[in-house]
């Protein structure tokens, strides 16, 4: 069985950690793949897990065309795949920050081709639209550490331009926590004058955020199931997680 690193990262540690649990109930034990492994990966594994899967994923066609029974988790394809519910997830960060009654809004995004959480962006979009209001979008370059990536580049151009948002939903939890930083570094008080949620609900990561959860234990218990009927010959088959709002010091 095989993963890729798309970024090691705190999500992929815990997605990895209960894989380890969940596939040596079946009598599996997985082994953590590079992306730059692929050929050895085909080479060594009877199925895969993916995470991190793009638009046009050479990881993809690379198993398909090796026949290899492969799961997704965390973007949509043509085969067998698991995803949190982030369409819901972004309506939920949206509503949050309305119910608070933040007025100016953004949301700090990941500038990424073909990620698996442009759903996250849509249903937050939507919903402050829906409320006859609109949400700026502020841009964090893709990187493997997303929380200084997110510090550098807000800090640069919000230092001299003071942002005028009084509420911000985050990807991530780990650009949340940079944009924390930022705010903090520049004298604005969260909660009292900016509100702020992430997404994830990592350990460590997620304990002071409000945060948008994802069950990681059941998400990946239900890649595990998804796994086993792959490799049986079944129908491909999809499923989407509930998410939910936790509620901590940030909104």
């Amino acid at each position: 069985m095989g993963m890729r690193d798309w970024q090691i990262n705190p999500y992929v540690s815990l997605v990895f950690e209960h894989l380890t649990t969940h596939l040596q109930t079946r009598g599996l034990t997985p082994r953590l793949y590079h992306h730059s492994d692929m050929e050895q990966m085909i080479a060594e594994t009877a199925s895969a897990v993916l995470l991190g899967v793009e638009a046009e994923d050479s990881r993809v066609h690379a198993l398909q065309a090796a026949r290899i029974p492969f799961v997704s988790i965390g973007q949509r394809l043509d085969g067998f795949w698991i995803c949190p519910d982030d369409f819901a997830g972004g309506v939920l960060a949206a509503e949050a920050l309305l119910q608070a009654g933040c007025t100016r809004l953004a949301m700090i995004e990941i500038d990424s081709q073909g990620k698996g959480t442009g759903l996250r962006a849509k249903g937050f979009h939507e919903t402050v639209g829906n409320a006859d209001q609109t949400a700026d979008i502020c841009w964090v370059p893709d990187s493997d550490t997303p929380s200084l990536t997110a510090y550098r580049t807000l800090m640069r151009e919000w230092q001299t331009t003071r942002p005028a948002y009084d509420g911000l939903f985050c990807e991530t939890d780990e650009v949340a926590l940079g944009v924390l930083k930022v705010l903090e570094d520049l004298n604005i008080s969260v909660p009292d004058q900016v509100r702020l949620v992430g997404y994830d609900d990592l350990p460590v990561f997620g304990q002071t955020l409000t945060t948008i959860r994802q069950d990681t234990n059941e998400l990946v218990r239900g890649a595990v199931d998804l796994l086993i009927r792959a490799q049986q010959g079944s129908e491909p088959q999809a499923v989407i997680m509930p998410v939910q709002l936790v509620r901590r010091g940030t909104v």
